[in-house]
């Protein structure tokens, strides 16, 4: 008796998943190209520009290009102080695409990011450059809720890691008191955060 209720359960469900509906119906196919601003909500790069690619219904890569950078001067009686640092972010995210309804959109993917990062530091009688390389790595989810055709409102939160590269530091001129052991030591370090951001993005 059990095996029969079995069969003619499976036997009503394939009745139900062949037969047409307007419940099961796809969504609207997305827009294929677009360009987006992230905000984030706390630390990262203040308006990264991602460019967003539907390659298919279901996936989408996403390569991101960052940039900051600060100046400040002082000015003393006898030496002059000039700070300058810069960022730039060259990333790609590469998603996996759910569409809940027509106008909503949630991904899930990892991101990867390149860190270039240079801080430049001039004083009266000489300049001391450092440069470093870092690698960042996130696990990413968002959503996007589309407000016409062609904008989409959204918000991501991730988990990354970043591994943070060998500085070079050079003086100009070379500095006499420069020790040649700490010059050539070598410094592991890695930071594992949170990310969360906003995001504006338009289609074509």
């Amino acid at each position: 008796m059990r095996s029969h209720v079995l069969c003619v359960c499976a036997a009503a469900a394939l009745i139900v998943a062949s037969t047409p509906t307007a419940h099961a119906d796809e969504p609207a196919p997305l827009p294929r190209v677009g360009v987006g601003v992230a905000l984030p909500l706390s630390t990262g790069v203040a308006g990264t520009v991602y460019v967003p690619v539907h390659l298919h219904p279901r996936v989408r890569v996403e390569p991101g290009l960052g940039y900051a950078a600060t100046t400040q001067d002082t000015k003393g009686k006898t030496i002059t102080l000039k700070d300058s640092s810069s960022l730039v972010s060259l990333g790609l995210g590469v998603f996996y695409v759910l569409r809940p309804s027509d106008d909503a959109v949630i991904y899930v993917g990892p991101r990867a990011a390149v860190l270039l990062r240079s801080t430049v530091n001039e004083y009266t009688d000489f300049t001391t450059t450092s440069e470093r390389t870092d690698f960042l790595l996130t696990l990413a989810v968002g959503g996007e809720h589309f407000l016409g055709k062609h904008f989409s409102l959204g918000i991501e939160a991730a988990i990354g890691r970043t591994w943070q590269g060998q500085p070079k530091v050079t003086d100009t001129p070379p500095s006499p008191y420069a020790d040649p052991s700490t010059v050539s030591a070598e410094v592991s370090q890695s930071t594992t955060s949170t990310v969360g951001s906003l995001f504006g993005r338009f289609y074509f």
